[in-house]
């Protein structure tokens, strides 16, 4: 029952990769792009599907992602990246 994501301004929503299953939510919550800060494999479908950059693409949302390591801190110069 945890929420997948959460609003913390306007126009940001801040939270976990959207998955295919939600991709109505996306719709209705007017999501128009996606950042995923992310290592490789979590972008890979598995346990969970992670909806892909051309689906996004398909339904009108842009994608960026930026890869990240888990566990570690991110880099300043990659956290500038997805501000920008």
């Amino acid at each position: 029952g945890k929420e997948w994501w959460t609003p913390i301004a306007e126009n940001i929503i801040l939270g976990a990769i959207p998955l295919r299953h939600q991709l109505e939510r996306l719709k209705k919550e007017n999501v128009k792009a996606v950042l995923t800060m992310l290592d490789h494999f979590e972008r890979k479908p598995g346990l969970i599907h992670p909806l892909s950059r051309d689906e996004l693409k398909a339904h009108g949302i842009s994608n960026k992602h930026i890869e990240t390591a888990d566990f570690l801190g991110v880099p300043a110069e990659k956290i500038d990246e997805g501000v920008a």
